[in-house]
């Protein structure tokens, strides 16, 4: 059953500060030029989406923040509670992480990472100058999202970066940035983890049984991917698309948490959820198309191949012109259903 608060309570905006699974060498060398006194003010996270690069800098800015100059003798040592609880609510006034979708909660349906959101944040965070044997961390996520003032901006602190402060930037775009930018950042790469490693993730997470059902099409994502499913109702876009396209539910008579769940959508300013909802429906048509081409259904596998690229073309068109999500959805569901 859909309910707002299915998965954003569970596993909402919260950062939920964690040693992160499968990342040991980059640990490791992070402490041991933190150890050396030589650690770089800038990192410079690459890797694919939901590999653990947000969660990594989360852990080591947390690390950095509790432990100061000189770093614990386990890697694996986490900050106290009561820092993570204000890094967590955004009180912690030495901790500034602008995040693409916490901006949007926030700024409403903005694409962009602005010039003035990074004044606004970087002012609060450097108003006090830092103690010596302190630290400060910024993380910003995903960094290809910063508009070119917001690039030249951080280009700026970036070249006098302020004393005891580090920075973590996390893309999956390098080629995206400044190539100024880039040869004033460490960069660090971040490979996919084993399925082992994210059936872990997951079961740390309380996830695996949530998603067992849809394990076989999503089996090559990654934690970060299971987890921004579960907090946009991926299990329930899911269910949604499969009954439409299996013709066992009629969008043009959906149940009231149908109706629910597509007002949400629209609801949604961090323009997460619609995205999930188009990522279900294209791995639900690509199912069902690969199906019928098993079966030799070659004209229903074609249909689903057309419907296939329609939704495409909708889902562009929705982030050119910002359409209402709500009715765009279900107009794309009436007509899988009219034409599946």
């Amino acid at each position: 059953m859909y309910s707002p608060t299915n998965y954003c309570g569970a596993y909402g905006s919260s950062i939920m500060i964690h040693y992160p699974v499968g990342h040991d060498d980059i640990i490791r060398a992070f402490h041991a030029d933190w150890r050396a006194q030589r650690l770089p003010h800038a990192h410079l996270f690459v890797g694919p989406r939901g590999c653990g690069k947000a969660t990594t800098a989360q852990f080591l800015a947390g690390q950095l923040l509790e432990f100061g100059e000189f770093p614990p003798s386990d890697i694996h040592e986490p900050p106290q509670d009561n820092l993570v609880r204000r890094m967590e609510a955004g009180s912690e006034a030495r901790y500034v992480e602008l995040n693409i979708d916490h901006l949007r909660e926030q700024h409403g349906d903005t694409r962009m990472i602005t010039v003035d959101m990074i004044r606004e944040r970087l002012g609060r965070l450097f108003v006090h100058a830092a103690d010596p044997g302190t630290r400060r961390v910024c993380i910003l996520d995903p960094a290809e999202l910063m508009n070119q003032s917001a690039a030249n901006a951080l280009l700026k602190i970036l070249e006098e970066p302020p004393p005891f402060t580090s920075f973590f930037l996390i893309t999956q775009q390098p080629g995206a940035l400044l190539k100024t930018i880039l040869s004033r950042v460490h960069n660090v790469q971040f490979s996919p983890l084993s399925q082992t490693q994210v059936k872990e993730v997951l079961n740390n997470l309380q996830l695996f049984e949530e998603f067992a059902e849809d394990w076989n099409v999503l089996s090559a994502s990654q934690p970060g991917e299971f987890l921004w499913l579960a907090q946009h109702f991926g299990t329930y876009a899911f269910q949604l698309c499969q009954r439409i396209v299996t013709k066992s539910a009629n969008p043009h008579e959906l149940l009231q948490e149908d109706l629910d769940y597509l007002q949400n959508l629209q609801k949604d300013k961090t323009l997460e959820s619609i995205n999930v909802f188009f990522h279900c429906l294209r791995h639900m048509l690509h199912k069902y198309a690969m199906e019928a081409i098993a079966t030799d259904d070659r004209e229903r596998a074609l249909r689903l191949a057309k419907v296939h690229e329609d939704v495409e073309v909708v889902a562009d068109n929705m982030k050119k012109f910002n359409l209402d999500r709500r009715r765009s959805a279900l107009r794309v569901l009436m007509d899988i259903y009219d034409r599946s």
